[in-house]
């Protein structure tokens, strides 16, 4: 029982240390995830926006089909890319697919089609989409200060234990020094 203890008391100690260190490592990776994961969502959303933004200044075309069906064509992009991993939030496919609706009505009624009013109406649903982005926006940036702050607060752990390093190294070498065990 006696060489049990030894043994046990390692065993407790090892699992104890192993808990502390693998949980801010966990929890490290589960937020690196979520960064990669919102960093992906920004990129894609802006692309959307981007092609709504340009199927929208395409509808300024002096031929008004082929510039419905280039608007409708940079839409199809944008709801292909939405779909994407990590998808799009629901509003960006309501959003998309009630232009692509707009836009159908529009090459239905062919050269009678009203672009001005076809493009305040598609100008209207894409703030919708800024809306979205805009929230994207916000929260990376949220997250890029906590993460700035992670880094300032790790910089100065390291710091600190360099120098309680160094000084009980220096304190064990002026023990061996001195001949002191």
């Amino acid at each position: 029982m006696r060489r049990a203890l030894p043994f046990l008391c390692l065993l407790i100690s090892t699992t104890a240390f192993a808990q502390r260190t693998s949980s801010p490592l966990g929890q490290l990776e589960r937020f690196e995830a979520d960064l990669r994961a919102e960093a992906a969502a920004l990129k894609r959303d802006a692309f959307v926006v981007a092609q709504v933004m340009i199927g929208i200044g395409e509808l300024r075309d002096f031929q008004p089909n082929t510039a419905i069906q280039k608007a409708i064509d940079r839409i199809d992009a944008a709801q292909i890319r939405a779909g994407e991993k990590p998808p799009a939030h629901p509003r960006v496919f309501q959003v998309l697919s009630a232009m692509r609706e707009d836009l159908l009505d529009a090459r239905k009624q062919g050269t009678m089609a009203d672009m001005q009013d076809l493009e305040r109406k598609l100008s209207r649903r894409a703030r919708d989409l800024r809306i979205v982005l805009f929230h994207e926006l916000d929260d990376i940036r949220r997250s890029r200060q906590v993460l700035s702050d992670l880094q300032t607060r790790v910089a100065r752990l390291t710091t600190e234990i360099d120098d309680a390093m160094g000084e009980a190294l220096g304190a064990t070498f002026d023990n061996v020094r001195t001949g002191v065990e």
